[in-house]
């Protein structure tokens, strides 16, 4: 069966100093990963969408799927939004350029990748859709959320809600969002670790401090377009 250590981040969304915080996590604690399984939403409502692009497109420990906001900049669907976020939809459009936006378009919307014998599913919410909820916050039943995720996998992974959570049920499906690493209101890096060993899986998760001020700085240095509304909704500043 073996042993790994997979990290799963999620909804890095353009914060470069978040980021570069959990690298140098890994760097620093010596944590000899193979994968860093990606479950979208990393380029787009922060200031720095080149610079965590290149880093999380090139580290080939990065296994990636597509996120809602790089599902919505990829079929240039946003013709309806409020003016605010047309303006930052093109931006990110104008400053990732062709090429990038090219390897963008190679990624999938779900990925199951296998791990010492178990089938991973990673999707940033449904499996029907990227932009829903996950059925978690409907109020359903514990049944009702693991069957929506089918029985292709012996593990869910799901981003979307920057929250950490970790559900298990008598299926044996654990399903698991590890927070978000860039775009969490309490301004820290959040992110979730598997341990394999055999039969046994450890789930933890991990949270750490960041720049946050940082952040906001690049925001009106870079005089990012929607800033006040994306401040106010995704950092809870007023």
């Amino acid at each position: 069966m073996g042993k790994e250590k997979v990290i799963v981040v999620a909804d890095i969304h353009a914060n470069i100093h978040a980021l570069n915080v959990f690298l140098d996590y890994l760097k620093n604690e010596n944590e000899d990963v193979k994968y860093i399984l990606n479950l979208g939403d990393f380029i787009q409502e922060g200031p720095n969408p080149t610079e965590v692009f290149d880093i999380v497109m090139n580290d080939k420990r990065f296994v990636n799927i597509l996120g809602n906001n790089e599902h919505i900049l990829l079929n240039r669907n946003f013709e309806d939004f409020p003016k605010g976020e047309i303006e930052h939809q093109n931006w990110n459009i104008e400053l990732l350029g062709e090429e990038r936006i090219c390897r963008l378009k190679t990624l999938p919307t779900e990925r199951i990748i296998n791990i010492c014998d178990k089938k991973i599913l990673m999707v940033h919410s449904r499996i029907d859709s990227m932009t829903d909820l996950p059925l978690l916050y409907k109020e359903v039943t514990l049944d009702k959320y693991t069957e929506d995720y089918g029985d292709i996998c012996d593990y869910v992974l799901i981003g979307h809600t920057h929250y950490q959570s970790l559900v298990k049920h008598w299926s044996g499906k654990p399903i698991v969002n590890p927070g978000s690493i860039g775009c969490s209101r309490d301004g820290l890096v959040n992110f979730a670790i598997l341990e394999f060993d055999g039969k046994a899986v450890d789930i933890s998760f991990k949270t750490l401090n960041y720049d946050l001020d940082a952040v906001v700085m690049d925001f009106f240095k870079y005089d990012v377009p929607d800033k006040k509304h994306i401040l106010k909704f995704m950092y809870g500043m007023n």
